[in-house]
């Protein structure tokens, strides 16, 4: 605490030597008690209304400097929110490798009330552009989850869609290459070590390149396992493929090409 108080002293004095004027009565430090009983306090009602989840998530991972690293490029949010961290999947610090990662994290349920926050935006006094990013960034959609069988089990893999209409022409399942359903049925694909390859040449990726529109599609069937149409009963291949994203949706898509 000692040497955070001198850290905060510096830069105070920094500050002032730029000549920047600041209301220092207004000052909170991050550190103090009695600034941060109040963020745990914020935390236990989240958490006790079951809005604060411990999941695991994909992050960005450096294993030589043992943390996580944020990326801009990934989104348009983060191009503006946060350090530029990454450089071509290398980290800016000592140029090592970063890989996408799950690991163990507290995350927000921010979908559970998306449409409170949907509906409110028509009340703020914002420019109408700054409004339709935030509805993009919402990104509400209406559809329904479809389960689909898999073969031989008593597992379903999910899909969400806006439009089980097409149900009929589905003629293959796309995952995510970090799906669970992969490892846990890993003794039944007779080409595992092909899909956790691709999986590890996925990891190296951003967002921002796996989902790319104009980029070539790739991915690799998954030989050993597959999926039943519920509406005709019909067995379908299974494929993994990067811009399936893990965290987005239910990491599982439903093709109908036609």
């Amino acid at each position: 605490m000692v040497l955070l108080g001198r850290n905060i002293e510096t830069f105070k004095r920094q500050l002032n030597m730029l000549g920047f004027s600041y209301d220092w009565s207004k000052e909170i430090s991050t550190s103090d008690p009695n600034y941060y009983k109040w963020t745990q306090w914020i935390f236990k009602q989240l958490f006790e209304d079951d809005l604060a989840k411990y999941v695991d998530m994909p992050v960005n991972w450096c294993e030589e400097l043992g943390t996580v690293l944020k990326c801009i490029g990934d989104d348009a949010v983060y191009k503006i929110l946060s350090n530029d961290e990454i450089i071509n999947g290398k980290s800016e610090r000592g140029g090592y490798p970063v890989i996408r990662k799950n690991l163990k994290q507290w995350v927000i349920d921010i979908p559970k009330y998306a449409e409170k926050l949907l509906n409110n935006l028509d009340k703020l006094d914002w420019p109408e552009s700054t409004k339709e990013i935030q509805r993009n960034w919402i990104g509400k959609s209406i559809g329904a989850n479809v389960d689909f069988k898999l073969a031989g089990t008593d597992e379903k893999i999910t899909v969400f869609t806006t439009r089980p209409d097409t149900l009929f022409g589905v003629t293959f399942m796309v995952l995510s290459p970090e799906h669970p359903i992969i490892e846990k049925y890993a003794s039944k694909i007779t080409n595992i070590n092909a899909l956790r390859k691709y999986r590890e040449q996925a990891a190296l990726k951003s967002e921002l390149e796996r989902t790319d529109l104009s980029k070539e599609k790739t991915g690799v069937k998954v030989e050993g396992l597959e999926i039943i149409n519920p509406i005709n009963e019909k067995p379908l291949p299974i494929y993994i493929a990067d811009y399936v994203m893990m965290n987005y949706g239910t990491g599982a898509i439903m093709a109908v090409p036609a």
